[in-house]
């Protein structure tokens, strides 16, 4: 529990954009806690966090991302050893959600200082 607040602290002071968590162990509870502590505070509204899941072998089906995203993930990312796929998927990240959310988050700052002003 002391682990997961200080996480979410650092992630207040560090303000990073991306937050990647290991969910190949077992205990799959304590990256689905830090992911709700950090869906529980408006100051880390627009962090996108990806669950790295362990990988799937290629004659078994894969699984739905549903649960991921019912923890508040905002992606899945299937364990891979290959650098290309791992750095495409952060690509992906920062040029999809990462400018979306910081977009929003200054649209939402913009009409918030509209409102204060009326």
């Amino acid at each position: 529990s002391s682990g997961i607040k200080q996480s979410t602290g650092t992630l207040d002071k560090r303000k990073h954009h991306i937050v990647v968590i290991d969910m190949r162990l077992a205990v799959y509870s304590i990256g689905e806690q830090i992911v709700r502590k950090i869906r529980s505070r408006p100051s880390l509204a627009s962090v996108v966090t990806l669950a790295v899941c362990p990988a799937i072998p290629r004659w078994c089906e894969e699984p739905s991302v549903r649960p991921y995203l019912d923890m508040g993930f905002n992606r899945r990312f299937l364990e891979n050893h290959d650098r290309g796929a791992c750095l495409n998927e952060i690509v992906m990240m920062d040029t999809g959600e990462v400018s979306t959310g910081l977009k929003l988050s200054v649209a939402n700052t913009l009409f918030q200082l509209l409102e204060e002003s009326r």
